[in-house]
This record gives C-alpha cells, sequence and structure tokens, in this order.
C-alpha cells in the first residue's frame, strides 16, 4: 500500500511540475504563441 500510494505522490508532482512548466512557457512565449495561432485562425 505505502509503494502505491509513494508512486500516486510522485506521478501527481511530476503532473503538477509539468503543468507549472507549461505555463510559465506559455506566459514567457506568448507572443510566439499568438504568432502561432494567427495563421491558423485566418484559414
Amino acid at each position: 500500500m505505502p509503494t502505491c500510494q509513494c508512486i500516486t505522490l510522485t506521478a501527481s508532482y511530476l503532473l503538477v511540475m509539468a503543468l507549472r512548466m507549461s505555463w510559465l512557457r506559455e506566459k514567457k512565449g506568448a507572443s510566439t504563441d499568438t504568432y502561432k495561432n494567427q495563421p491558423s485562425s485566418t484559414i
């Protein structure tokens, strides 16, 4: 049981870290994201 809980905690922690990294990347490269989204919206 403890090992299962540890695995779940590690997975959730990694998920949170990945989400935070993607959020920071989006915030940092907002201009590039908007530039990427513009062509798709025009099409």
